[in-house]
């Protein structure tokens, strides 16, 4: 008893020792500035922001919020009492109490108690995610897709080419990467599910995360009031083709666009209108002369088609660039024109895209027009004058039509 009374006198000593009155007191701060140096990154549904944070407090802010989306906003940061605030030069302005675990994450809650959880990037993906990427997954969805992700002159671009429940699609889209965050415009073909102009993904990169090489998993939210994440993973397929002994049927056609002239073009049993076209149409014309396509070295293709129930072929030197193929059709006669086309391969060589421009598809629709005409005796190939008049005439009709063929591998 004596002793819990001596210890009980010594504490009251101590406190009296070390007590103060209010006016000597004051909040113990601490320095944070080292801490949030970095970048951070927020994925929520209907929310995604990313902080770069600077050592002299300076803010680079990114992020989209429901419809609204702002792209390198600058701003300045302050800290005091364990409130944060960043005030951006466009007039908005970030206030709250604020969380923060070094190196792994910071929650800001604001006056109305919205927490927005960042997490710290140990890495920027913008570098990592150049290329195309891969996804193939028919058994679980029935879903397929190339993205193709390019940098131009400081231009970011988004290209993707789809196959989804027997229908097929191509497009492209701006895109900007910050961190681990990847933001990009909503497609044409997205806008139903989503009705804003940008999306926002998470993505976790794996070096070597398979034996077939890269990997890269995206995260996101499939709408602005989705309870949960969903994820699709992604595999690296090299910048080069590799197509050598192969050989690839055609499957079918997509248009991507079209705009033309208001008028009937009659070719070969179809009735063609470029301001009218839709890929149902083209499929079932090429389906009609279109065999196959068939490499018998890197630097020839091989082209088989039907004309008037007899299979015809006809073998052209090609020259590849990175994803460009040039068909050079001009080698068997100078009045063909050489083509050069956008072509993908997925990592297996089990499908084959060819994507034609607007340019490509004059001279593709007009080769493939002057050789049909030419065997069926109707066209003289040293009239040149008659076959330029065929080209004049398509690219008269067509003010901008973009189109991809697909194709699988021979079994």
């Amino acid at each position: 008893m004596k002793t819990i009374k001596v210890l009980a006198i010594a504490f009251a000593a101590i406190l009296g020792f070390t007590s103060c009155e209010s006016h000597d007191c004051e909040f113990i701060e601490v320095d944070y500035s080292n801490e949030l140096v970095g970048t951070w990154t927020c994925l929520e549904a209907g929310y995604a922001s990313a902080y770069i944070i600077k050592k002299d407090g300076a803010v680079v802010s990114t992020g989209l919020e429901g419809a609204e989306y702002w792209e390198e906003v600058v701003g300045s940061l302050s800290i005091k009492n364990n409130k944060i605030s960043i005030a951006f030069e466009s007039g908005h302005k970030v206030e709250g109490r604020f969380d923060l675990i070094p190196g792994e994450s910071l929650s800001i809650v604001n006056e109305e108690g919205i927490r927005h959880t960042y997490h710290y990037c140990k890495e920027d993906l913008s570098k990592a995610i150049l290329g195309m990427w891969v996804y193939n997954d028919a058994s679980e969805r029935g879903f397929y897709f190339i993205e193709r992700f390019m940098e131009e002159d400081g231009d970011l671009e988004l290209q993707y080419t789809a196959e989804h429940g027997g229908h097929a699609f191509y497009g492209k889209n701006a895109y900007r990467v910050v961190g681990d965050l990847l933001f990009h415009k909503v497609s044409e073909e997205g806008a139903g599910e989503y009705p804003f102009p940008y999306f926002a993904k998470r993505m976790v990169y794996s070096p070597n995360g398979t034996s077939l090489g890269d990997v890269m998993t995206f995260y996101y939210y499939p709408s602005v009031r989705s309870a949960g994440q969903e994820s699709y993973t992604t595999l690296y397929v090299e910048s080069s083709l590799e197509l050598q002994n192969k050989s690839y049927d055609y499957v079918s056609c997509y248009v991507i666009n079209s705009e033309g002239i208001d008028k009937d073009i009659e070719f070969m049993n179809t009735t063609f209108n470029f301001a009218k076209m839709d890929g149902a149409l083209l499929d079932k014309f090429l389906k009609s002369v279109l065999f196959n396509v068939h490499f018998p070295d890197a630097n020839l293709l091989e082209y088989n088609c039907f004309l008037d129930g007899e299979k015809v072929s006809a073998t052209f030197p090609i020259e590849l660039d990175d994803f460009l193929m040039t068909i050079k059709t001009s080698t068997r006669k100078p009045v063909y024109r050489d083509v050069t086309v956008y072509a993908f391969q997925d990592v297996d060589g089990c499908r084959f895209h060819i994507l034609i421009d607007t340019p490509a598809f004059v001279d593709f629709f007009g080769n493939l027009s002057v050789s049909i005409l030419a065997a069926s005796g109707q066209l003289d190939l040293n009239d040149v004058d008659a076959v330029n008049a065929i080209f004049d005439s398509i690219e008269g009709a067509i003010t901008t039509f973009q189109v991809g063929l697909v194709l699988k591998a021979k079994k």
